[in-house]
């Protein structure tokens, strides 16, 4: 049987007693079980990161945004990341080490393009602390239980504004033709980002009945 999950020791640590764990109740299988190699001689594990577009593997770091690619510095190895406990602190670290400022946002790619699906995830549960300096700081696993589609796209930019403004949305509602029903007061709702005129739908995640109001008058009605 599984005795530990969630194992986390922190960059302090002297000892396993210092760890943190969950003992019991794991939302774990054996494919999951961790092996390990150990030796008298250690340094660290050491990471370049790039940005490539996500269908044509061009290498796009100098645009700022694209599918996030971990290369290891003493091996061949090259591939994505996963976004299991990847947070904005993570992403901004990352786009420093590229030469950026700061992390304007970060998402994963559904579904997977052929490109993505070709490629090994070689990182997976990054996190870096509030105050890291360097991706040695941050702790990993190059063991994964992730698929493609949770691979993370990351944009950078080069000032804090640029990372502090916020998006503006233009919302509509459609039908399953995604013909237009606005003014029905009905449908899918859509949303259209003014920066990049990207469209899509809304996930449900944290969405409420305020949420919904807010929207409504968007649209012109009352609620």
């Amino acid at each position: 049987h599984i005795v530990l999950d969630e194992v986390k020791c922190g960059d302090e640590s002297m000892s396993f007693n210092e760890c943190s764990y969950k003992r019991m109740g794991t939302n774990c299988a054996h494919s999951e079980d961790v092996f390990l190699m150990c030796d008298d001689e250690c340094s660290p594990v050491e990471f370049t990161f790039s940005l490539k577009d996500a269908t044509s593997g061009v290498d796009v770091t100098s645009s700022g945004k694209g599918l996030l690619i971990a290369s290891h510095n003493d091996s061949d190895t090259e591939g994505t990341v996963c976004d299991d406990m990847f947070t904005l602190p993570t992403a901004t670290l990352i786009c420093q080490t590229m030469g950026y400022t700061c992390a304007r946002d970060w998402f994963v790619s559904r579904p997977a393009t052929e490109l993505q699906s070709s490629m090994d995830i070689v990182l997976d549960n990054v996190d870096c602390p509030v105050n890291a300096t360097q991706f040695g700081n941050c702790s990993f696993e190059m063991g994964h239980n992730c698929h493609h589609s949770e691979d993370v796209m990351l944009t950078c930019k080069h000032t804090i504004a640029e990372c502090e403004r916020k998006d503006t949305f233009n919302f509509l509602l459609v039908d399953e033709n995604l013909e237009d029903t606005t003014v029905t007061g009905s449908g899918l709702l859509m949303a259209r980002r003014e920066e990049d005129d990207s469209t899509g739908t809304v996930c449900d995640d944290k969405f409420n009945s305020t949420s919904a109001d807010i929207i409504c008058k968007e649209l012109g009605f009352n609620c």
